[in-house]
């Protein structure tokens, strides 16, 4: 089963920062709507990040997302908005970035 999505401001802006990489970003987004708990090796994040999830898109590249079913508390007031709009079977891409930026 597929999940809804939603993209955030700031992961649109990315997307166009990283435009040359279009093709792969689609893929990626495509191949976590289909299961993002087992697709892409995605991990759930701690700390300051708890409720968010990351995904390799290359060896530096991060895409953080929130999956609504399982992002009760932690995530941002935009994020938890989209979740409380679109319901659970809902994934939230938040941002695109190297991987030192993104657990800052």
């Amino acid at each position: 089963m597929t999940y809804a999505y939603a993209y955030t401001i700031e992961f649109r802006k990315q997307v166009e920062k990283y435009r040359s990489m279009s093709k792969h970003i689609k893929r990626k987004v495509i191949l976590l709507l289909e299961d993002p708990y087992r697709n892409c090796k995605s991990e759930p994040l701690r700390h300051q990040l708890k409720g968010l999830r990351s995904a390799r898109l290359t060896q530096n590249l991060r895409i953080i997302f929130a999956i609504c079913e399982e992002a009760k508390t932690g995530v941002s007031l935009e994020v938890s908005d989209l979740c409380n709009e679109l319901g659970g079977k809902t994934v939230v891409f938040i941002t695109i970035d190297v991987h030192g930026e993104v657990y800052r």
